[in-house]
């Protein structure tokens, strides 16, 4: 039976709440941001942002959320995104749910290239994550969907790393010159990399991140 991916609306939130339920349980902290059912439901409603979710035999096996900043929403700031293109042409990729059954078979990367589409869909131009510095798995999804790692930063019990996903061409343009390598875990490293102006662009088989130098600020071309 194949595997349905799918918008979730009102209807589906008892199975999101569910699922998000039971991965909260074996995660560890920081690797995932419970929502309550309220929050939830503001994206199933299309409230500031959209759902996606991945279905066989009727059964949710993987969701994932798309927030969409609008021009009245909190101004924040994201690395690499120009000032000028946040909030109304940035999105977010958040709340990566893979029920432990389904994991290992391309969901998240569906899921992120959804995501995509749907945001690029409604003239944004980059999309951004953010993840568990120990989340490996994570790692290797954003960085395979085509998300760059721009940015690094200590929460109050882990340290969390940002990831930027240009949806318009020439707005990512890297040198393909390798300036250095970095073990996935070493923050002081990637810290130091981004410092120099550097993104990382690949995981290897080593578990080291691969930091070249943009050929042109990021965000210039999408600034015209």
């Amino acid at each position: 039976m194949s595997i349905r991916l799918e918008r979730l609306y009102a209807d589906d939130l008892s199975d999101l709440v569910a699922l998000q339920a039971a991965i909260c349980t074996e995660m560890p902290e920081g690797y995932l941001q419970p929502r309550s059912a309220h929050q939830l439901g503001e994206f199933l409603a299309g409230q500031g942002g959209i759902a996606f979710g991945l279905r066989q035999e009727g059964q949710l096996l993987a969701a994932g959320l798309l927030r969409l900043p609008g021009p009245q929403g909190v101004r924040l700031t994201f690395p690499g995104v120009p000032p000028h293109d946040w909030p109304g042409a940035a999105a977010l990729a958040e709340g990566a749910l893979v029920a432990p059954v389904a994991r290992g078979l391309g969901l998240q990367r569906r899921l992120l290239d959804r995501r995509a589409a749907a945001a690029a869909g409604r003239k944004r131009r980059w999309l951004c994550a953010a993840t568990h510095l120990e989340n490996g798995a994570s790692w290797r999804n954003l960085l395979r969907a085509g998300f760059r790692l721009v940015g690094i930063r200590d929460l109050a019990s882990f340290t969390q790393i940002a990831f930027l996903r240009p949806l318009s061409t020439g707005t990512f343009v890297l040198e393909e010159r390798i300036d250095r390598r970095v073990s996935a875990r070493d923050a002081t490293g990637h810290a130091e990399a981004l410092a120099a102006g550097l993104v990382g662009t690949a995981l290897d088989g080593e578990g080291l991140i691969t930091y070249c130098r943009p050929a042109a600020p990021i965000g210039a071309a999408g600034a015209a």
